[in-house]
């Protein structure tokens, strides 16, 4: 199924970016010391926790419509999840 395999590719996708982003920061902060300075300042921590929280909740999403795809449910979220997004908006 053509959706079922976009779905998955995108939280997965996401996912792995999130990760990959989170290892490739530990990688420049012990492998490239003279970097360490910029990555540490507080607008470089407060922009890097933004993307990956961006990116964990966009996972988050395409998991939650990869899951429905596959069992054929409604295409619309439950109301709880659309609370815990409108929660995570905030």
């Amino acid at each position: 199924m053509k959706v079922k395999r976009k779905l998955f590719g995108l939280w997965t996708g996401e996912l792995t970016s999130a990760l990959l982003f989170a290892a490739l920061w530990v990688g420049y902060l012990n492998g490239f010391s003279h970097l360490a300075f910029y990555l540490t300042t507080f607008s470089g921590v407060y922009a890097f926790i933004i993307l990956e929280f961006i990116l964990f909740q966009g996972s988050l999403y395409w998991f939650m419509k990869w899951r429905q795809v596959r069992r054929k449910e409604d295409s619309h979220l439950p109301s709880s999840y659309i609370q815990l997004f409108l929660l995570l908006k905030k």
